[in-house]
């Protein structure tokens, strides 16, 4: 599976922060694309 992040490039085109989590940005298990979620969500 590759990663899809041809939304969020879009969006960012139009200036808004984007921040691409779980399979978005990267091929994970279940667990880590909550994770990734996660820690993105806190980091805002």
């Amino acid at each position: 599976m590759t990663p899809n992040i041809g939304l969020a490039a879009e969006i960012e085109g139009f200036g808004i922060e984007v921040h691409a989590v779980g399979d978005c940005a990267e091929h994970h298990n279940i667990q880590k694309a909550i994770l990734t979620g996660n820690l993105a969500a806190w980091a805002l």
